[in-house]
């Protein structure tokens, strides 16, 4: 956990955004929207921070829907995202490479979030696609509807299509970007989409999701030695300022839209 935070530690705050800004009517939910969601929620998946299983919220949908809608729209009225709970997340190191021998280099961090704060999360995708997608270059194969094999059908094709076209070789260049989702800085996720010209109530939302969350590391007993969190109300939780939370269905976009300029290059 240490670690982790000292990642984000030399990072600024992202600037307040407090202007007042009416929420266009097509970025709100109704009930049947947020009852559609839950429907969709797959029963087999792990419980977040909240320890709520997925059977549960599927049960109680009809329920829950008009709470959700209250609570999403509000956010984006008041540029808020609730922390006591919505902003938890519980990072799972998962090795690389087995056995990992380094911290900083051989374990990859996955976060556990709430269901909640994922259907959320997909209603400001929704919104937020159709300001950003013609920005973004064709080639970006992290963003919704698009995959790996999409990636590699493409690479394939170029390789192809040169090696048809006679007497050329082929030169590929693989780079990583070590600890990319981490060392992400919020106020240049929040320039860029300014550059956008993304609404400012997306802008200000998305600010909020972002700042201030709270993570805690757990690891199975069997598996390591560094600290015992038996579950969530028992786990020291600490603030980070920094990085995009992987495991969330906005962090993969924005640090799409981030590394967006790469491309031009």
């Amino acid at each position: 956990m240490d670690f982790l935070l000292r990642l984000v530690t030399r990072l600024l705050e992202p600037d307040s955004i407090v202007t007042h800004v009416d929420v266009p009517a097509s970025f709100l939910v109704d009930t049947g929207q947020v009852y559609q969601a839950l429907r969709k929620i797959k029963t087999n998946k792990s419980p977040g921070p909240d320890s709520i299983p997925n059977k549960i919220l599927k049960m109680f949908t009809f329920e829950l829907a008009h709470v959700i809608v209250d609570v999403y729209n509000s956010s984006l009225s008041q540029a808020w995202f609730p922390s006591s709970q919505l902003k938890l997340s519980i990072v799972w190191p998962i090795p690389k490479e087995l056995p990992p021998t380094s911290i900083e280099n051989d374990l990859r961090s996955i976060s556990l979030t709430l269901q909640i704060s994922k259907i959320m999360e997909r209603f400001t995708i929704n919104s937020l696609m159709p300001q950003v997608i013609d920005h973004l270059d064709p080639k970006q194969f992290a963003l919704p509807n698009k995959s790996t094999t999409d990636a590699l059908v493409y690479l394939l094709h170029q390789i192809f299509a040169a090696l048809d076209s006679g007497h050329n070789s082929i030169r590929l260049f693989f780079a990583y970007f070590r600890k990319g989702f981490d060392l992400v800085e919020h106020n240049v996720i929040i320039n860029e989409l300014g550059k956008l010209n993304v609404h400012l109530v997306l802008t200000r939302w998305i600010t909020a999701f972002l700042t201030n969350r709270q993570q805690c590391v757990k690891f199975d007993c069997h598996q390591s030695s560094w600290r015992e969190i038996a579950s969530a109300p028992q786990a020291t939780w600490k603030s980070a300022n920094g990085g995009l939370p992987q495991g969330t269905c906005l962090g993969s976009l924005l640090f799409a839209i981030v590394v967006n300029k790469l491309t031009h290059y």
